[in-house]
């Protein structure tokens, strides 16, 4: 079985994208705490199509075909890199606005300053995703940008939100008795005043 140096260097292009698929996997997963079903679609057709291309390389004249099945593979493994960002940022912006909506801004402000600066990597990193899509020729070099730098630094940030949740949850419940106290209070000043007011007509 021998291969050509273009099937050597799409070996080496397979090795090299895998690796990267695996670290944007494993930077997901640690946001979705479970598998990310796309892209482990995504390396299984890889998978198969690496098997058919070793399978191809043993019929003489098959160098063509052999070179097309990497490629092919080669491909996949971009796409799953895409999908592991895709869903790992999906899922962020989606915890977020829940977190804004059941906590608000103020007690996560409270406890974790850095929220600011999380929701503008986050909106950031959403716009290039958006722009991949009208931009198909420039996709790779966007999502390289974003493999490289944005998306584990919005992982990172968005793991120690998470972090300080209970204390966010506390102090939520914290602020909402004492909102409640002070609603009650003024319910029972109003009170008193309608009853003095209805004593002094009387």
């Amino acid at each position: 079985m021998n291969f050509s140096e273009q099937h050597i260097n799409l070996f080496e292009q397979i090795c090299a994208e895998w690796n990267k698929v695996e670290k944007d996997i494993k930077l997901a997963e640690q946001v979705s705490g479970k598998a990310v079903i796309p892209s482990i679609n995504e390396l299984r057709y890889a998978g198969r199509r690496i098997v058919d291309a070793l399978a191809k390389a043993r019929v003489p004249g098959s160098e063509h075909d052999v070179a097309v099945l990497l490629a092919e593979a080669c491909f996949d493994c971009h796409r799953a890199r895409h999908d592991a960002i895709d869903v790992g940022s999906s899922i962020i912006a989606g915890e977020c606005e829940a977190m804004v909506r059941h906590l608000g801004y103020e007690v996560i402000l409270k406890t974790y300053p850095e929220f600011p600066a999380l929701n503008a990597q986050l909106v950031k990193a959403r716009r290039m995703i958006a722009h991949s899509r009208q931009n198909r020729d420039e996709r790779e070099k966007i999502y390289a940008e974003l493999e490289d730098v944005a998306f584990p630094g919005l992982v990172e940030k968005f793991n120690a939100l998470k972090a300080s949740g209970p204390i966010m949850v506390e102090l939520a419940k914290s602020q909402r008795r004492k909102n409640a106290f002070l609603l009650l209070g003024f319910v029972v000043t109003l009170a008193g005043l309608v009853v003095s007011l209805i004593v002094l007509w009387k």
